[in-house]
């Protein structure tokens, strides 16, 4: 296996913090994106699971970690930003050293390269710190196993290229002198590394649980490997103790393991209700679960769209290695129980699968290079006129949808791609070299720059998802159009930046309500939240703690058993109301209530309840006699 220098394993880690600078800075939202960003922000100065600070299981490593970078920041949006960055930087890093130590430098380089701009992981790296620690121990464990696996192998890996022929060489050469000797020796080696990187394995799940879980896998794959039921019995004792160090936080957190077991097991409940085939398969074949299973295989394959069809040129060399069955039985085994904990368990949002989508980066890389080496000759042409067609390219990049996009960010992010468009771009090899030789690579690019631009193209949202069907014309298309392009959409930018603009206009207006309100005329303040509405009522309560938030449930919404409003202010719910149709919900005279309603739904709202609108809000002014509001289920009594 190849062996990097420490100053190599810098300047790469270096060079991916440089890419993910460029890429996600920008693009940055100004507010807490989610509803689970807001959980895990309250979580820095109160860590409470039980009351979904934050969300369980509770991440407890993740929220020690943030607190360490929150004490130099003192700004929970800050502080996730800055580990958005690190955490994307370092998969990326660790992508290229996996991609390399399986295959070549030249796979390690697309694999990160197609992780970077991969849709899934690029909406994870705005959004959400914490899901990105799935890659990134998905990568790590990955490259940890795989080391692990081959370190008593006696035959070596090319450093470069993907021809299997420097490989038999090596291993003729060294299969007769000291093989059973250094076998052995290796095998020793193997067995303390194995069980290093099971410790690993049980740490990680203080960060993210299911990592644990969809790796567990791959790591009896490698431990049967290595030494049979002998080894994995041992393997078992560094990881049960590396798991038992963040349940027993959680436990102690919790004040005894059956109040947390109590608790989690009712939240695992409502999570997995509308999305797992194993709750309730009568009920979700029919409903959330069949939903769920077509996002994930959307979110899932997106990224391969530009280089699957390589993937039969890769087959047809697989003997070239020989090791080549391992390299498969690695890679499926990484990928497809991933795939299926998605499909069956849960994945409520893009980034839920980043686990799976690394092994998917490297199988693509693999195939990709592949077939560059045989590119046909009438690519030469094009290779003579790199710099000509990265013009062409790179000015219709910058040009494309400039009025929407014209900000100093997107112009600078747009101008680093046209710039690595340049470098990826096919050149011919310089004079004397062989193309097949150390600086190969250089005249690979043309089909990993497709690939590259497709998944870009995906992200950037290049098309509008339709209002309607028959928007497009699709007519009975409906059921297969509305899933894929919603499922593009949910991955882009065009989301990442519509949440943000919407949550940024409704918080100032709020704001500005709030103070006339409160200084002006005197008047309690009540802000209504709809189902779906945006922002969502987590974040409404955490950026105005001080306000009154009514959160409305009706039976059948997500995680709603029963028809029901529950009355918040900051952290605090402060009364539950249910029971009844209509809920009665009693309100003071002459109270203004906000309403904060999904999109589409403003008609409705208009003929129900007297409303004014200012802005991006619509609000009622209570009078201040007896009255009676009905609004779906609810009815607001009027005292």
């Amino acid at each position: 296996m190849p062996i990097f220098s420490r100053r190599r394993v810098l300047a790469i880690f270096f060079v991916a913090l440089v890419v993910v600078l460029l890429t996600r800075l920008p693009l940055m939202p100004e507010q807490l994106y989610s509803f689970d960003s807001v959980n895990l922000a309250l979580a820095l100065d109160d860590f409470d699971p039980l009351r979904n600070q934050p969300q369980p299981p509770g991440y407890p490593f993740f929220v020690g970690e943030a607190r360490m970078v929150n004490l130099l920041l003192d700004s929970p949006e800050q502080t996730f930003i800055v580990l958005q960055l690190i955490i994307a930087a370092l998969t990326l890093g660790v992508m290229y050293l996996l991609g390399a130590t399986m295959f070549s430098t030249s796979v390690g380089l697309v694999a990160a390269a197609l992780l970077a701009v991969n849709p899934p992981f690029w909406y994870g790296g705005l959004t959400s710190s914490l899901r990105l620690h799935s890659a990134l121990f998905s990568c790590l464990m990955a490259y940890l196993l795989w080391r692990a696996l081959k370190s008593t192998d006696t035959n070596t890996v090319p450093s470069e290229g993907l021809s299997g022929e420097g490989e038999r060489q090596a291993g003729e050469g060294q299969a007769s002198e000291g093989q059973s000797g250094e076998s052995q020796s290796g095998k020793l080696s193997a067995e303390k590394y194995f069980l290093i990187v099971s410790l690993i394995l049980g740490l990680a799940g203080g960060f993210r649980p299911v990592v644990e879980l969809r790796m567990f896998p791959l790591w009896l794959f490698v431990g049967w490997r290595l030494g049979g039921l002998r080894l994995l019995k041992r393997g078992m004792l560094p990881l049960a103790a590396g798991t038992l160090a963040w349940i027993a936080v959680l436990v102690i957190d919790a004040g005894g393991p059956l109040r947390l077991f109590t608790a989690y097991s009712a939240y695992l409940y409502e999570q997995l209700h509308q999305t797992s085939a194993l709750i309730d398969p009568t009920s979700s074949v029919g409903g959330g679960w069949r939903r769920m299973a077509g996002r994930v295989m959307i979110w899932t394959g997106m990224g391969a769209l530009g280089w699957v069809w390589t993937l039969p040129g890769l087959w047809r060399r697989r003997e070239e290695w020989l090791d080549w069955r391992d390299r498969a039985y690695f890679l499926a085994i990484w990928f497809l129980p991933s795939l299926a904990f998605d499909l069956i368990v849960h994945a409520a949002d893009p980034d839920h699968i980043l686990v799976s989508v690394p092994a998917l980066c490297v199988l693509g890389a693999a195939a990709l290079v592949m077939a560059e080496q045989r590119i046909p000759r009438w690519w030469h042409w094009l290779m003579d006129r790199g710099i000509a067609v990265w013009l062409f390219f790179s000015l219709g990049y910058l040009l494309w949808d400039l009025p929407e996009f014209l900000t100093p960010g997107m112009v600078a992010l747009r101008a680093s791609f046209a710039l690595a468009a340049f470098f990826l771009l096919p050149r011919p090899a310089p004079a004397g070299t062989d193309a097949a030789g150390p600086y190969r690579y250089r005249v690979r690019g043309p089909l990993v720059f497709l690939a590259l631009t497709l998944n870009i193209l995906f992200f950037f949202n290049f098309y509008r998802p339709p209002e309607s069907p028959m928007d497009l014309g699709l007519g009975r298309l409906r059921g297969l159009s509305d899933p894929l392009l919603m499922g593009t959409y949910e991955t882009s930018y065009a989301r990442v930046h519509w949440v943000d603009v919407i949550t940024s206009a409704a918080l100032l207006e709020l704001g500005r309500l709030e103070s006339r309100d409160n200084h002006e005329l005197g008047r309690q303040l009540l802000i209504v939240w709809t189902r779906d509405a945006t922002p969502e009522w987590r974040k409404v309560a955490y950026y105005y703690p001080h306000d009154r938030v009514m959160v409305l449930e009706e039976r059948g919404d997500p995680t709603a058993m029963i028809t029901k409003a529950r009355l918040w202010q900051g952290p605090n719910i402060l009364q539950e109301y249910a029971g009844g149709d209509p809920v009665r919900i009693p309100v003071p005279r002459g109270t203004r209530i906000i309403w904060l309603v999904a999109g589409g739904n403003e008609a409705e709202l208009v003929r129900s309840v007297p409303v004014k609108k200012s802005k991006s809000v619509y609000y009622t002014d209570l009078p201040e006699a007896p009255q009676r509001i009905r609004w779906g289920s609810f009815e607001f009594v009027v005292e």
